[in-house]
């Protein structure tokens, strides 16, 4: 993957060194896209992402007893998640 994908050179260099080469080319070209390459800039980006979709969350619907194709439609839950959903 190395040679192939990110045309490093292994003129001289064992296995081990060119992979090694490949490993630095692919999280070089993750921080062009500005893509965490560590596990603490991980779960940074993840604790973000989470923070934006949870500020979104407005109400929480239960529902239950539904077990055929289009039987939702005419529950109480359903009723209450749309008019929660008309409201965003």
């Amino acid at each position: 993957m190395a040679r192939r994908v990110w045309g490093t050179d292994d003129t001289g260099r064992f296995d081990q060194e060119t992979a090694q080469a490949g490993v630095r080319a692919f999280v070089e070209f993750l921080r062009e896209l500005e893509l965490p390459t560590e596990d603490s800039e991980l779960a940074d980006a993840l604790r973000c992402r989470l923070k934006k979709s949870a500020s979104a969350v407005k109400g929480t619907v239960y529902g239950s007893g539904v077990y055929q194709k289009g039987e939702v439609m005419d529950t109480k839950a359903f009723q209450e998640a749309y008019q929660l959903g008309k409201k965003l």
